[in-house]
């Protein structure tokens, strides 16, 4: 796996996702405003500590924004914080509804 390419694709993703524009996100994270489309045009990979950024302006973890099958992360855990307010009724009728939902998603294949 060509993980330069994986960080500028997922960058640009995550980035889109939420509708925002390289420089807003390289601004937000105190870099220059070509920061986030150097990293996306992969003419400079970032260090450790610049995923680490991207990640908290995300609100995502590092291992959630290296998780490949995950490709909305920052939905998914606000989605998670919400459910954490249901009551138990409300939770089981939540997850049956996501249970039928993948069913049929799996039976399209």
């Amino acid at each position: 796996m060509d993980y330069n390419e994986f960080v500028a694709k997922r960058v640009a993703a995550l980035r889109q996702q939420l509708d925002f524009t390289a420089n807003d996100v390289s601004l937000s994270i105190g870099q220059n405003r070509d920061y986030i489309s150097n990293i996306e045009s992969r003419t400079k990979e970032p260090s450790l500590a610049g995923i680490i950024c991207i990640c908290e302006f995300f609100r995502i973890k590092p291992h959630e924004f290296f998780d490949e099958g995950n490709h909305y992360p920052e939905q998914i855990n606000r989605i998670v914080e919400d459910m954490k307010m249901l009551n138990d009724a409300e939770f089981k009728e939540l997850a049956a509804v996501v249970r039928e939902m993948v069913k049929k998603k799996q039976n399209e294949f």
